[in-house]
């Protein structure tokens, strides 16, 4: 029997769900503003941030398709545009992905294994950027790189800071 959902194109690599395939390409400040929200992007200006989108490709996934594994080698950042995401450390669920919430963007800057497995819950489509364009943007965009490395400097900064406050046991 003929099923037309085992015929869908593929995106790189993500099958596209008919519930998202219909879905128009989100807009330029939609995805700029996704970006924005993304600790490592933190200060960067609106032209900075358009250059990381120019970089940037939509993805998508269906539901059930696991994104990432954990204790794969990862090479990509995913903000999440529309859909939702389970993240699993094992048997066990740690959190949940919905819109304008971000995974693997360690994966930019170090070829670590990936911490977690991130399942789709529903269909999604991403905002999905891999580190080889990243590191090509950087070498053209020094000043980028520099603020990149202000703001990780910072993040680094807060959590001793909030690691300091731990009390003691």
């Amino acid at each position: 029997m003929y099923d037309p959902s085992r015929m869908l194109p593929k995106v790189t690599g993500y099958p596209l769900d008919p519930a998202v395939r219909t879905r128009r390409r989100p807009s330029q400040a939609s995805r700029i503003e996704a970006l924005r929200r993304v600790p490592l992007f933190a200060g960067l200006s609106t032209r900075n941030l358009a250059r990381i989108d120019g970089i940037s490709r939509v993805t998508f996934a269906s539901t059930g398709r696991v994104i990432i594994e954990e204790g794969a080698s990862g090479d990509e950042l995913m903000v999440v545009l529309d859909g939702r995401a389970s993240v699993r450390r094992g048997d066990r669920t740690i959190a949940e992905c919905a819109p304008g919430q971000w995974f693997g963007e360690m994966s930019l800057l170090d070829d670590q294994p990936r911490s977690a497995t991130v399942v789709a819950v529903e269909p999604m489509r991403l905002l999905t950027i891999s580190r080889k364009d990243f590191r090509k943007l950087l070498t053209k965009a020094p000043r980028l790189a520099e603020t990149l490395l202000a703001s990780l400097s910072t993040r680094i900064r807060e959590l001793q800071t909030a690691a300091d406050m731990e009390p003691v046991v």
